[in-house]
């Protein structure tokens, strides 16, 4: 277990408002505010949820080592000197998620971290970055991080609490000392987990696979190459189902040009993760979806008002949905006590079908066949505007 420190552009609104900087180190800043702008504002309408938050760090190859904490480090054009700005706890990458704003380059806004808002906090007195906080190392280098020991995420968080004056707030302190005794349990953990064995004493790598297309060679193959190097499992609570969905959505991406919408992974209210697909008229988006306890998972179907050509557009669809919801559950194969809705008016209309099965464990050939009624939907909802 390690932490990152990791470079953003400097922000004048405390990372909680966009911004365009001329001076930024990173030229993708210099004309459009770069993602990182909204890293520690933690209401992000429709991004964020009670307990999660999201954030973005212009690495240009994402880590493959095992990080719990990042700790964010930047410089300030003004002074030139380097702070350390605050961190995320509890963190992990995420992919393909993107959100439509105007303010960004292309339009889109594309977090690649998720962390525990509990145990993520902008500091209140920032911490010029001492040398020791680089573990010996001379810089960050371009890649945009550098891995640190827990010790020394620990050491600067106990270097902030120092900075505190008896006026700061009581909650600040205790949410310090929280990720100070957090850290101190994964570094137990890792003290007292035992060694794995060598790879070569688990499974035999001359393997070749083979197989006609769509059958998970690839998938199979990440999945492989992912133990051979030692990634272990991070801990947070909902890790392994976000690795279960971000393995499916590079698989259904393998696949994109079979799918006539664009393929997203977003997070929901609950924190849960979910597969969202448009259709081609951008009238209805479907997916699979899962609660972040990772007990079930739904396909689901949801009434879209992203492109409204007359009055009543709404109306319309969510009425094809309750006059074809119990339709829609047996052409894939599902019972009528399978299928419900979320609700049922407006883009609240929702379609759920239960596949009555857990993603942990769930097969190479479930998620297949995921896939497969996932291509009927696409290929149903195709000429419904």
């Amino acid at each position: 277990m390690e932490g990152l420190l990791a470079n953003i552009t400097w922000n004048q609104r405390g990372w909680r408002d966009i911004e365009i900087n001329p001076m930024a180190g990173h030229r993708y800043a210099k004309d459009k505010p770069g993602h990182e702008c909204l890293n520690f504002k933690f209401d992000k309408n429709g991004i964020d949820t009670q307990s999660k938050i999201f954030g973005y760090v212009q690495w240009k190859n994402p880590p493959v080592k095992e990080f719990s904490y990042v700790v964010f480090s930047s410089k300030n054009p003004d002074s030139g000197d380097t702070y350390i700005v605050g961190l995320y706890g509890h963190a992990a990458t995420v992919e393909g998620r993107t959100f439509h704003d105007e303010r960004f380059k292309e339009g889109e806004y594309s977090p690649n971290l998720c962390a525990d808002k509990d145990f993520s906090l902008l500091f209140s007195k920032y911490l010029l970055r001492k040398d020791t906080y680089l573990d010996g190392k001379e810089r960050v280098g371009q890649i945009g991080y550098t891995y640190i020991s827990l010790s020394t995420v620990k050491s600067i968080v106990k270097d902030e609490v120092k900075e505190l004056t008896e006026s700061d707030e009581s909650e600040l302190k205790q949410k310090l000392t929280n990720i100070i005794n957090d850290i101190e349990k994964n570094e137990k953990s890792v003290v007292d987990e035992p060694k794995k064995a060598p790879v070569s004493d688990k499974q035999n790598l001359n393997v070749v696979l083979y197989g006609p297309p769509g059958t998970g060679k690839t998938f199979k193959t990440r999945k492989y190459a992912v133990e051979i190097i030692d990634q272990p499992k991070l801990e947070i609570a909902d890790t392994e189902l976000w690795n279960l969905f971000n393995q499916f959505l590079l698989k259904l991406n393998e696949l994109r040009n079979r799918f006539s919408g664009k393929i997203q992974l977003r997070v929901g209210n609950d924190s849960g993760p979910f597969i969202e697909i448009s259709n081609p008229s951008e009238s209805f988006i479907f997916g699979v979806w899962s609660n972040n306890s990772g007990t079930t998972i739904h396909y689901y179907i949801q009434v879209w008002p992203r492109k409204i050509n007359s009055a009543g557009d709404l109306e319309r669809r969510a009425s094809y949905l309750k006059e074809n919801g119990t339709r829609l559950c047996h052409m894939l194969g599902f019972s009528d006590d399978s299928c419900s809705y979320y609700a049922r008016s407006g883009i609240n209309t929702i379609l759920k079908i239960d596949l009555r099965k857990e993603p942990k464990n769930m097969s190479d050939l479930d998620w297949t066949d995921v896939i497969d009624k996932l291509l009927k939907i696409d290929r149903e909802l195709s000429g419904v505007k």
